[in-house]
């Protein structure tokens, strides 16, 4: 089985249908939802529910044609259900086999180091250095002796 990454921060619902549909998310694969720092605990906790809303009404009503449903009846699967991120979860293992993950939620520790060794790459470069990319950077070594064992 297989494992299915959705980042809460560019994927909506009814646009992790098309990842459904194109991925061939089944019974027994794993979804993992992850977040970017700049989302709300609640509209993290919101999408994560219409995510998983989307993966139980894909795996109830597979959808011919590879087309997400209608906007309507995804929200009417949303307004039909009074569980909590828990009961949906354990709801999708127990009906599909389908082991849900919510983390680890991308931090702000982790978008700041990430900011930070994104500054450290391009401070190492000036505007004025001349394009090496067409260049070898091989060379070789005088100095190197190929090892032979037993030597």
């Amino acid at each position: 089985m297989k494992q299915m990454v959705i980042d809460t921060g560019n994927t909506s619902g009814l646009a992790a249908f098309g990842l459904f549909e194109r991925e061939g998310f089944q019974p027994g694969d794993t979804l993992r939802i992850v977040r970017r720092p700049d989302l709300s605990q609640e509209a993290r906790v919101a999408l994560v529910l219409l995510v998983m809303i989307a993966a139980n009404y894909f795996l109830r009503k597979k959808p011919t044609g590879g087309k997400p449903p209608a906007a309507d009846d995804l929200m009417s699967a949303v307004a039909a259900t009074d569980k909590g991120v828990a009961d949906l979860q354990a709801d999708l293992k127990n009906e599909f086999g389908v082991q849900v993950e919510t983390g680890p939620d991308r931090d702000g520790d982790r978008a700041f180091w990430s900011q930070v060794g994104a500054l450290g790459m391009a401070s190492g470069y000036a505007e004025d250095e001349p394009d090496i990319s067409r260049i070898t950077l091989l060379e070789p070594n005088p100095l190197y002796k190929p090892w032979k064992k037993g030597t």
